[in-house]
């Protein structure tokens, strides 16, 4: 996770520790070229507030958060491939598909480290529960929503992909609290807000899946899974970045949810092959 995760993530910032913060996404280049003084004249707090704040977002100390500093800028030069544009105009097909290889390792890598897995672990329990399983999703997500469907239709759970906003909002009004909703959405717009919401009202637990750092404070029946936000939202070619990361962390919650009964999904899955062979 890069820091400036870390920092955007942390929810038990002080004012101050904010301020800190804030000056350190801001100030990257100074930061590398300064001491722990520098910072503390700079941002006006002392010494153990620095410290704290270092602590809070998984570091040691100033030093290690200048050596994080530090590999990022590292890694951004040996490696940096544009989410939004990552191949141009002069590049022939194997020069594309070697950055488009670069661009998928670093977005899967990325979203790896915002995974939280005792908070997957406990969404695939909420998941695998449930009597009715809602994905709600819009455009390319869709077809992340109905290769999950698919997976989940191996082992015997039936999955519903309403894409149509009619049949959409049918879905909300029939839910309850035997339902869990699963909302893809990478901008975490207001679509996904005002659904959010009316799912709150029926008493439904809700998985937003959506970039690092989107939370909707206004709905507190809602579980996060975060992927990487290194793609613009309106300056892209194309979503090669976010489908990746979406469809990465949707096959991680379906091998979590099917190591809950493995043993289970096994059998059933051997059984169901006599099924798949159509009669001559």
């Amino acid at each position: 996770m890069t820091l400036d995760k870390k920092i955007t993530l942390c929810e038990n910032l002080t004012p101050v520790e904010v301020r800190i913060g804030n000056y350190i996404m801001n100030h990257k280049e100074a930061i590398l070229n300064s001491t722990i003084q520098d910072l503390e004249k700079e941002v006006f707090v002392s010494k153990s507030a620095i410290h704290r704040f270092c602590k809070k977002i998984g570091l040691n100390g100033f030093n290690d958060l200048k050596i994080e500093l530090a590999k990022e800028e590292k890694m951004e030069e040996e490696n940096w491939v544009d989410a939004n544009v990552p191949f141009y105009e002069k590049d022939q097909s194997k020069e594309i598909a070697n950055k488009l290889m670069d661009l998928y390792k670093s977005t899967i890598q990325d979203t790896y480290k915002c995974l939280d897995a005792k908070r997957m672990d406990e969404i695939a329990k909420i998941v695998n529960s449930a009597l009715y399983v809602d994905i709600y999703a819009i455009g390319h997500n869709e077809n992340i929503a109905q290769n999950f469907k698919q997976k989940m239709l191996n082992i015997g759970k039936i999955v519903n992909c309403p894409s149509a906003y009619y049949e959409q909002s049918l879905i909300t009004l029939a839910s309850n609290s035997d339902h869990v909703a699963i909302i893809l959405s990478y901008s975490g717009a207001y679509w996904s807000s005002q659904l959010c919401e009316q799912l709150r009202k029926k008493q439904v637990p809700v998985i937003l899946v959506t970039r690092a750092g989107v939370k909707d404070e206004a709905c507190d029946n809602v579980y996060h899974l975060f992927i990487s936000d290194h793609e613009n939202l309106q300056n892209r070619i194309s979503q090669f970045s976010s489908h990746i990361a979406m469809q990465y962390i949707m096959d991680v919650l379906y091998g979590a949810i099917y190591n809950l009964n493995r043993t289970k999904n096994n059998h059933y899955i051997r059984k169901s092959m006599s099924y798949h062979v159509p009669n001559q």
